[in-house]
């Protein structure tokens, strides 16, 4: 269970970094 909720973390965050590139203002780690 735990690597499935790893694995869409990690797809969530994927997504969020193509973001960047549309919203630069957004907070970035």
């Amino acid at each position: 269970m735990v690597a499935i909720a790893y694995e869409l973390a990690r797809f969530v965050w994927h997504l969020l970094q193509k973001n960047v590139a549309y919203q630069p203002q957004t907070m970035q780690a």
